[in-house]
């Protein structure tokens, strides 16, 4: 089976327009790219993104030219001189960008100046941060152009259904430690 991650993304499909929203196949780096090639031509006629489906830029340039949709770079954007090099190399049709990832609000900032200049579709992601970097990314993706912006998704949510199992914890000497239930005392 393909290692494929699935979700659905509001974006609307570059191979077809009509669409309002599509499946977006977030490979996260687990195909090989003998499973993106298969993946795209069993599938052409379904409209949906493929989402950094194999480890390497190296690897998407060896295929991307027998895929049959388009390719959205996430993890390998690590600094704006590899987006650079993926939009001249013409390997990305789009970026799942994460503010901390590629460098900071600066080189975000950078990278949105880019994707407008190439008219090229991008989020603004929070990847895992706090709630300062969580602003961040709400406040750069208000200054990108609605029609290239996808959305930012934020990991605040995740971390407080997490966090919260930690509420009766208490911390000794570095470690974390569940807090004793006090019996209840009876009224004799």
């Amino acid at each position: 089976m393909l290692g494929l991650v699935p979700s659905i993304c509001p974006r609307p499909c570059a191979a077809d327009p009509r669409h309002k929203a599509e499946d977006d196949g977030g490979g996260n780096r687990g195909l090989t790219g003998r499973d993106t090639i298969f993946l795209s031509q069993r599938c052409r006629d379904i409209p949906l993104i493929l989402e950094q489906p194999c480890s390497t830029l190296d690897e998407i340039a060896n295929i991307k030219g027998q895929l049959c949709h388009p390719v959205y770079l996430d993890e390998v954007t690590e600094d704006v001189n590899i987006v650079v090099r993926a939009i001249a190399d013409r390997l990305a049709d789009g970026f799942g960008m994460k503010v901390t990832r590629v460098g900071g609000i600066s080189a975000m900032r950078t990278v949105r100046d880019i994707c407008e200049a190439r008219n090229l579709p991008h989020t603004v992601d929070d990847n895992w941060g706090g709630d300062i970097i969580a602003a961040a990314c709400v406040h750069v993706g208000a200054t990108v152009a609605p029609r290239l912006f996808e959305g930012s998704w934020i990991a605040s949510p995740y971390i407080e259904q997490v966090t919260t199992r930690f509420v009766n914890m208490r911390r000794n000497r570095g470690k974390f430690l569940s807090r004793k239930s006090r019996p209840e005392r009876r009224n004799a």
